[in-house]
């Protein structure tokens, strides 16, 4: 692109004229009388300028033989105001985040860091990257920025955080887990891919200290039912005789479910299992599901299905 060097060219801008009456360009029709559109110098001069100003504004020096240099300019443009985008690991400490990003920026811009978080915070964090500078973590908080809260940014976790100038915003996270103060307890999560557990502490009578998973677990038919609620909240049992629903064991306060297939037996039910109104459930057939809530002392049923197709 080149802005127009021909012999007859002005050397200088020719003034602007008032807005006509905004159309569009037409051949001409000779058979109607209708003229063709006259292309003046100053809607040329115009077109070329607005070309050549966006092509300058890129960095770049208009050449006559050169014929991409608009798409360049727009590729560069958007580039330049667009945040820059980085993935990172945390090497840094619990509420002081730090990382080396690359390609390295070289000044704190617009930009969007998703950082991999090794330690949980317990309260207001910074995060410098790649030495630049320490830099405030805040969110958004009832609507005006805030510092971070205990367990904002869970071990484990990806957040994702933009710099507006002055801090970083952390806009978004997911995953991970923390230990999390609540109430006059702490809530400490823990395990593996399969094999989840939990030890949460927040007083009676809500005190998990073994697996809590809702994995089916199968009972062994039996004359007496036997139940390891550590091994799972939710179980499946098929009776082929009426049988003997015992307590479960290794209960903690929480919730419960069971499936029961049946043949149209009627079970009996420890003592420690509580139903509406007092009324058991009797000839049971076909698949029957029950919920429970463990108070600590009883598995109180608060709905049940009968004979579910």
């Amino acid at each position: 692109m080149y802005q127009i060097d021909v012999s007859t060219a002005a050397t200088t801008q020719p003034a602007a004229t008032s807005l006509g009456a905004i159309g569009y360009f037409t051949d001409g029709n000779p058979a109607t009388a209708t003229p063709a559109t006259l292309v003046p110098a100053e809607f040329l001069n115009a077109t070329m300028l607005e070309i050549l100003n966006a092509i300058t504004a890129a960095g770049l020096t208009p050449t006559k033989s050169t014929y991409n240099q608009l798409a360049t300019a727009i590729t560069t443009l958007i580039g330049n105001n667009r945040a820059a985008m980085w993935t990172a690991t945390d090497t840094g400490t619990a509420n002081t985040y730090a990382a080396t990003l690359s390609p390295v920026p070289a000044a704190y811009t617009s930009m969007v860091v998703v950082l991999q978080i090794v330690n949980a915070n317990t309260g207001a964090a910074t995060f410098n990257a790649n030495g630049l500078g320490v830099k405030n973590i805040k969110k958004y908080s009832s609507g005006a920025l805030a510092a971070l809260a205990a367990g904002d940014l869970p071990a484990s976790g990806i957040a994702i955080l933009v710099y507006d100038g002055t801090q970083f915003i952390l806009v978004n996270v997911a995953g991970g887990v923390s230990a999390v103060t609540a109430g006059n307890g702490t809530v400490t999560i823990g395990g593996t891919a399969g094999a989840p557990t939990v030890a949460v502490n927040l007083g009676n009578p809500n005190t998990w200290t073994g697996l809590q998973g809702f994995a089916v677990q199968t009972l062994t038919d039996a004359a007496t039912v036997a139940w390891n609620a550590s091994l799972g909240q939710v179980a499946k049992l098929t009776t082929s005789a009426a049988r003997a629903i015992g307590a479960p064991t290794a209960l903690a306060p929480g919730f419960y479910f069971l499936e029961l297939i049946s043949g149209g037996y009627t079970p009996s039910w420890n003592s420690i299992f509580k139903f509406p109104y007092g009324a058991l459930p009797a000839a049971l057939t076909g698949t029957c599901t029950f919920s429970f809530f463990y108070d600590g002392t009883y598995l109180h049923c608060f709905s049940f299905t009968i004979g579910q197709a």
